[in-house]
C-alpha cells in the first residue's frame, strides 16, 4: 500500500516535470512576441526617438548678447548706486546753484574770499569804464603800461564771446579728452606760468574741481590749449584789445572756489572772465608784494595769513572781476588771483616787453636759466653779469625786495660773501615775511660759520611760512651737513609730507640710514596730485 502510494506520487511528479517544457516554451513565445511588438513600435516611430536623443544646439551669439547685456546693467545699476551715495554724502555739488552749468561760490567762500580788512567791505580801488565809452586812443592815453583798468561791456561776455561755448558740456562734448596742464598757485609761478600736472578736461571738470572742500584746489593755468581749439574764432574784443597771435601768449584758466595763482608778473596782459568771478591783488613795479614772489606763499595762504595784517602803506590794489568783464594788468606789475565759484576765462599775454624795466628783469631771467649748465668759472663770470643788471634795476627800483633778494644770490655766487649778507639782509629788513630771502639769509650765516645764527633764521623761516615746504627742506639740509641726522629726517618727513616727490623721499632715506633707522615709504597723496588721470 505504502509502495503504491509511493509509486503514484513519483507519476505525478513526472507528469508535472513533464509538462515545464510546454510552459517554459510559451513563456519564451510570450517574450519574443513582446520583443517584436517593442520592435515594430521602435522601426515605426522613427524619428520620435531620433528626435530625443539629438543634442541639444546652443546659439552662442544669443548667450553673449545676453551675458553683455546683463553686464551693462549691472554696471549702470552701480553708477546710479555711487551717484545717489555721492549725491546725499555731497549735496553741496548738486544743491549750489550755478550759471552756464558752472557752480557759484557756496556762501561760506563768498564771505571768506569778498571780505576786507577786518571784517569791512572789500575795497575796489581799480577804475571801471564801459567799453563803448572806451575809445582806442583813450585806452593807450590814460591806463596803456600806466595803471590797471577793468572794461565792462552792455551785453556781458556775450559782447566778445560765444558764452555757450563755454560751458561743461559743450567743451566736454568738444575737447573731454584733451589734455590741459593744472596745478596748485605757487607751483604754477615756479614753473614759469604753467602747471605741473596733465589731465584731461572732463576729469578735471568731473572729478578735480569738486574736490574744493579742503586746501587749496588745482588750477588749469594752460598756454597750449586755447589756441588748438576753435575758442580763439569765437573772440570779437574792441580794438585795443584785439589779439596778435605771433606777438602774444594765449592762456586758459579754469578753477573751482580757492583756487588761484601766486604773485607774479610779466609783459601787459589782458584776463576776460566768461563766467564766475575773480579777486585781484596787484602792486606797482616799484614794490614788491609782502611775503615776496616766486618761492613765496600760496594764494589762499597769503590771504589768511598776510593779508589781514597788512599795515596801509602795504595794501594792494585789488578788485573783484564779474564775469563778462576784462581786465587790463599793465607791464611789471605783480599780481595774484584767487577764484570766486566756478571761473573759466582768457589771458592775453604780450610775449615781448614794452619798457625798459621789464627787459631788464627778462635779461637776468635768462641768465638764471642758464647758470644750470654752467662750470664754476663761466657760473662766476655770468653771475658778474648778472649783477651789474641788478644793480641797475635796484637804482630804478631800489625798494624792491625781489631785486635785492636775487642781486644777494649773485653776490654769493661770485664768492662776495660779505655783500650778498647785505644784499640779502636789506631785503629782510624791508620785507620781513620773505620767506625765500630768510631762506637764503640763514645759508649764508651758515656758510660764514655763525651757526646759532643760521638756525635761529631757520627756525624764522619755518614761523614765517609754516606751509612752504622748501624752507623744511633747507633747513634739514643744513642739519644733515651738521650731522645732525635724526633731526634731518623730521624736517624732511615733514617737507614730504607737503610735498611727496622722490627728491625729498631720497633725502629721508640718506638721513635715516646715517642715523641708523629704517622707513618705509608712506602711501600719501599732495593735493596737487590728486588727478591720477
Amino acid at each position: 500500500m505504502k509502495e503504491s502510494q509511493r509509486d503514484n506520487s513519483r507519476t505525478t511528479r513526472d507528469d508535472d516535470l513533464s509538462s515545464e517544457p510546454e510552459v517554459s516554451f510559451d513563456i519564451n513565445r510570450n517574450e519574443e512576441q513582446k520583443k517584436k511588438k517593442k520592435k515594430a513600435s521602435v522601426q515605426s516611430k522613427p524619428r520620435a526617438v531620433k528626435a530625443v536623443k539629438e543634442e541639444p544646439v546652443i546659439d552662442y551669439y544669443l548667450v553673449r548678447a545676453v551675458l553683455n547685456t546683463l553686464w551693462w546693467s549691472l554696471l549702470l545699476l552701480g553708477v546710479l548706486l555711487v551717484a545717489e551715495q555721492t549725491r546725499h554724502s555731497s549735496p553741496q555739488l548738486n544743491d549750489t546753484p550755478t550759471i552756464g552749468g558752472w557752480r557759484l561760490a557756496r556762501p561760506e567762500d563768498a564771505a571768506m574770499l569778498e571780505a576786507g580788512y577786518n571784517g569791512s567791505r572789500l575795497p575796489c580801488n581799480v577804475e571801471r569804464v564801459n567799453a563803448e565809452d572806451l575809445t582806442a586812443a583813450e585806452f593807450n592815453k590814460r591806463y596803456r603800461l600806466k595803471k590797471p583798468v577793468i572794461v565792462r561791456f552792455r551785453d556781458g561776455a556775450r559782447s566778445w564771446t560765444e558764452p555757450e561755448k563755454w560751458t561743461p558740456e559743450w567743451l566736454k562734448n568738444a575737447y573731454g579728452q584733451w589734455k590741459m596742464l593744472i596745478g596748485i598757485s605757487s607751483d604754477i609761478v615756479k614753473r614759469g606760468g604753467n602747471g605741473d600736472i596733465e589731465a584731461s578736461l572732463t576729469s578735471f571738470v568731473d572729478f578735480v574741481m569738486q574736490d574744493d572742500e579742503q586746501g587749496e584746489p588745482a588750477y588749469v593755468f594752460d598756454r597750449r590749449f586755447y589756441n588748438q581749439t576753435e575758442l580763439p574764432r569765437t573772440l570779437h574784443m574792441p580794438e585795443y584789445f584785439v589779439v596778435n597771435e605771433t606777438l602774444e601768449d594765449n592762456i586758459f584758466f579754469l578753477g573751482s572756489s580757492k583756487s588761484g595763482v601766486s604773485f607774479h608778473k610779466h609783459p601787459e596782459a589782458w584776463n576776460g572772465v566768461v563766467y564766475g568771478r575773480k579777486r585781484w591783488f596787484m602792486y606797482p613795479p616799484d614794490k614788491t608784494p609782502p611775503g615776496g614772489v616766486w618761492l613765496s606763499y600760496g594764494t589762499l595762504e597769503w590771504y589768511n595769513r598776510i593779508y589781514p595784517h597788512l599795515k596801509e602803506a602795504d595794501r594792494p590794489i585789488e578788485c573783484i572781476q564779474e564775469a563778462g568783464e576784462v581786465i587790463y594788468v599793465p607791464e611789471s606789475y605783480y599780481h595774484s588771483v584767487v577764484n570766486i565759484g566756478d571761473t573759466i576765462a582768457i589771458g592775453i599775454q604780450k610775449k615781448k616787453s614794452a619798457l625798459q624795466l621789464e627787459d631788464l628783469f627778462f635779461q637776468s631771467a635768462e641768465m638764471e636759466m642758464k647758470r644750470a649748465d654752467d662750470t664754476d668759472a663761466t657760473l662766476a663770470e655770468r653771475s658778474k653779469e648778472a649783477i651789474k643788471i641788478y644793480l641797475q634795476l635796484a637804482e630804478m627800483v631800489p625798494q624792491n625786495t625781489e631785486i635785492r633778494t636775487k642781486l644777494g644770490s649773485a653776490y654769493l655766487r661770485t664768492g662776495d660773501l660779505d655783500k650778498a649778507i647785505e644784499q640779502t639782509e636789506l631785503a629782510v629788513q624791508l620785507d620781513p615775511l620773505y620767506a625765500f630771502a630768510i631762506i637764503n639769509l640763514a645759508g649764508m650765516y651758515a656758510t660764514r660759520g655763525e651757526f646759532d645764527r643760521a638756525e635761529a633764521v631757520y627756525e624764522r623761516a619755518i614761523e614765517v611760512a609754516p606751509s612752504m615746504w622748501e624752507t623744511y627742506l633747507a633747513y634739514g639740509d643744513y642739519l644733515l651737513k651738521r650731522r645732525r641726522y635724526s633731526e634731518s629726517v623730521s624736517l624732511f618727513q615733514q617737507a614730504y609730507q607737503m610735498k611727496p616727490q622722490d627728491m625729498l623721499w631720497q633725502r629721508i632715506q640718506q638721513a635715516a640710514q646715517y642715523a641708523g633707522l629704517v622707513f618705509t615709504r608712506p602711501s600719501i597723496r599732495h593735493r596737487s596730485r590728486r588727478v591720477g588721470f
